[in-house]
């Protein structure tokens, strides 16, 4: 299996975590140790080192829309006293929710920004650069793309001189698409292989959520099978909230990410769970609503990687979209490779009508790719033939949140975005 650690986040690892420099006394003589003199920085020198920056903004970002499409899209049980993330667990959010704001909007749309703003340098002072302008350009695209396929908008903005306005998610997807596609034509030019298959995968699945079935087979086609894109996660408790796996913060300190009963029930070992037991060996309780903690096994702790692109993916993305135009083969054949004779399935795949292929294919991905932020996405693609996904009206889990779930199928772009972007 190819499977690339890349060492931009470790660069960014170094880069976060270095607390001082050592040196001769005059390098030490430090006048404002918690600000940095703009002066002092070369935006043509110092690009390289802001792009690992930005490109880490967007792993950062990466865990919370992991945790919280799981939660939105039904993959993953609030187990949490918020009232806030019971709302997007119920999809019943509205644009006033504080935690949409902190914890979703503002770390993917940061990670968008200072992207962007990387590119933007880069054209100002006409830097020629092919790493530069792959990793910048391979951060935004993927940004851009995370925001489309969880917001029912899209603001492209690369800072308070230059605030987007909004945009459709089709519309997203298309700005993605050309940032994936200059990635892809910087990383060839400078042999950066790994991006470059990492904005392939990107650039076939932007195009398979705009129904454009042709461009997204042939964009998964420059994928190898076995290949993974892995995004590293450091376990340095005094930057946890930034190299961190975040997801394990939600299994670890607030027992609130919790694997529900129709997951659980598939016995498939690519759902990764645990039962928690306490030092008498009686269920541990989840953090807010008292569930037994079945906690998700896919990231076992703060330095567990993360998977942003991989060939897998690719071959589903290829999948749907031949199958969407005509051409089942390739779905079929998919299916039963994937397919786990020991595990549950059959006609009684859950929140679905019939079991059809494109039903089969996408509950053998939400198998193969459980808790790696896609379920979502697939929902919003597909609405009648995504399983796994409570529907509106039925019974909420956490009754004393609410009777049942909603009817809302996106994020809405939060309060702070509407009312202080002139543009929007």
């Amino acid at each position: 299996m190819t499977i690339y650690k890349n060492r931009y986040v470790r660069l960014a690892a170094v880069l976060a975590t270095v607390a001082a420099p050592v040196a001769c006394d005059d390098f030490l003589d430090v006048p404002d140790p918690t600000v940095i003199d703009a002066g002092t920085i070369d935006p043509v020198n110092d690009l390289p080192t802001f792009a690992v920056s930005a490109l880490q903004d967007l792993f950062t970002a990466l865990d919370d829309i992991i945790v919280y499409s799981a939660w939105f899209s039904g993959e993953a049980w609030v187990g949490d006293t918020f009232p806030t993330r019971n709302d997007i667990g119920r999809r019943v959010v509205e644009y006033t929710n504080g935690t949409l704001t902190t914890e979703i909007y503002e770390p993917i749309s940061f990670a968008i920004s200072t992207n962007e703003r990387v590119l933007e340098l880069m054209a100002e002072n006409n830097v020629d650069n092919d790493e530069v302008a792959t990793m910048a350009n391979l951060g935004s695209g993927w940004a851009i793309l995370l925001e489309a396929e969880n917001f029912c908008q899209v603001v492209v903005s690369s800072g308070l001189h230059n605030l987007g306005s909004a945009m459709t998610p089709a519309e997203g997807m298309a700005t993605a698409i050309a940032r994936f596609d200059a990635a892809i034509a910087a990383g060839t030019a400078g042999g950066f292989d790994e991006m470059v298959q990492a904005a392939w995968v990107g650039k076939a699945r932007a195009h398979l959520f705009r129904g454009e079935n042709a461009e997204a087979i042939a964009a998964a086609a420059n994928v190898d099978a076995d290949f993974e894109y892995e995004v590293p996660k450091v376990d340095d408790p005094s930057n946890r909230g930034r190299l961190g796996n975040t997801v394990w913060s939600f299994t670890l300190a607030r027992s609130a990410l919790v694997v529900p009963p129709y997951y659980r029930a598939l016995n498939d070992d690519r759902v990764a769970f645990e039962l928690w037991l306490d030092a008498n060996d009686n269920p541990v309780k989840s953090q807010g609503n008292d569930f037994d903690f079945y906690a998700q096994n896919v990231y076992p702790g703060w330095g567990a990687s993360l998977i942003l692109a991989s060939g897998l993916e690719a071959r589903y993305i290829a999948a749907e979209a031949a199958l969407k135009d005509g051409d089942p083969a390739p779905a079929i054949a998919l299916i039963a490779e994937r397919e786990d004779p020991t595990s549950e399935t059959g006609d009684d795949i859950d929140f679905v009508a019939d079991t059809g292929t494109l039903v089969q294919l996408l509950d053998q991905k939400a198998r193969d790719l459980f808790l790696r932020g896609t379920h979502l996405g697939d929902w919003r693609r597909n609405p009648d033939s995504t399983p796994y996904v409570p529907p509106a009206g039925s019974e909420y889990y956490a009754t004393q949140f609410g009777a049942a779930f909603g009817n809302v199928t996106c994020l809405p772009i939060p309060r702070s975005e509407v009312d202080n972007n002139p543009n929007f």
